[in-house]
């Protein structure tokens, strides 16, 4: 091995090392708000009362754990409101990458940035805040009832936060006009970055528009897709931003079709005063979320032909 070869390897060395330190300050942030708090899953086995030292906790061993099988018929419910709204929230994927697509076509540069403005804004604001806006807008008392009764549409006001038939549509539409606009953006820098000359080589082929988008614009995004419906899928249990937005929207006449594990875990855990079964819950379903992720990122690997982590 020459002298600039070794020299080369040795300044290589040295980068990687540097960056190594750079991300120290983010492992310790991890190992202390992530790891650390998974010893509070030795309660679970353990009859634990608020405010009691752990080595003074009587040991029940799976007693918590054979409680949730006596509990799955409710659990069940619980588990289906949590994989079908979880599903619909991952729809707001590809709604994002068709609005992202059609922001990408729109020429003036004004109006782009207006609609990107408008569509990125809900993100930002405070799920307590989306609440109130749309209680005054959906509420018994609220504008879309107080409009449609004065033009005689309807005799009654409509119950569209308490009705449980439209329970998940509702959420849905609320995740959508919060969150869309936010993942444009990402799918808008994926666009920028494919070569504009496959863009120029296809319009001398004699492609339209239509065409260069099916056959450059989507296959230069896809594995963005890939990667982030990956993490969608990830949390399909823990729900991410959902949970926020069960807290707000819950009512006893429509709790039976949106609470979700997480919400679930919180009632028995923060409610009920159940820690114990409320930790044993919440176990299960990160071992269940890591299966999941296991599972996505094999999917992942065929579809993409390689390895996402």
């Amino acid at each position: 091995m020459d002298t600039t070869t070794l020299n080369n390897k040795r300044k290589k060395g040295r980068r990687d090392f540097s960056l190594l330190i750079y991300a120290v300050p983010f492992l310790v942030f991890i190992f202390i708000f992530r790891f650390i708090p998974l010893i509070g899953w030795s309660i679970s086995v353990f009859e634990y009362k608020l405010g009691a030292k752990l080595w003074d906790l009587p040991f029940v061993g799976l007693k918590y754990f054979k409680y949730i099988i006596e509990d799955l018929p409710y659990i069940k419910s619980v588990l289906i409101n949590t994989l079908g709204m979880s599903g619909l929230m991952l729809l707001n994927a590809p709604i994002a990458v068709i609005l992202a697509i059609m922001l990408n076509e729109v020429k003036t540069r004004k109006a782009k940035s207006i609609v990107q403005t408008f569509s990125t804004l809900p993100h930002f604001v405070s799920m307590v805040i989306v609440y109130s806006l749309f209680y005054a807008m959906f509420s018994y008392g609220g504008a879309i009832n107080e409009v449609l009764t004065s033009l005689h549409i309807i005799k009654e006001p409509l119950n569209i936060l308490g009705n449980p038939d439209i329970a998940w549509p509702f959420q849905f539409f609320i995740s959508v006009w919060k969150g869309a606009g936010w993942s444009t953006i990402i799918y808008l820098a994926a666009i920028s970055g494919i070569d504009q000359e496959l863009y120029d080589a296809g319009e001398i082929d004699g492609c339209g528009r239509f065409r260069k988008i099916w056959h450059i614009t989507i296959p230069g995004i896809i594995s963005t897709f890939l990667v982030l419906l990956l993490l969608q899928l990830t949390s399909l249990l823990n729900n991410g931003g959902l949970w926020e937005q069960v807290f707000v929207f819950m009512n006893p006449m429509i709790q039976e079709n949106i609470e979700i594990l997480s919400y679930y875990s919180y009632r028995m855990g923060i409610k009920m005063g159940d820690y114990s079964y409320a930790t044993t819950m919440d176990m299960i379903n990160s071992l269940i979320s890591v299966m999941f992720l296991f599972g996505a990122n094999a999917i992942a690997k065929k579809l993409r032909g390689d390895s996402l982590i």
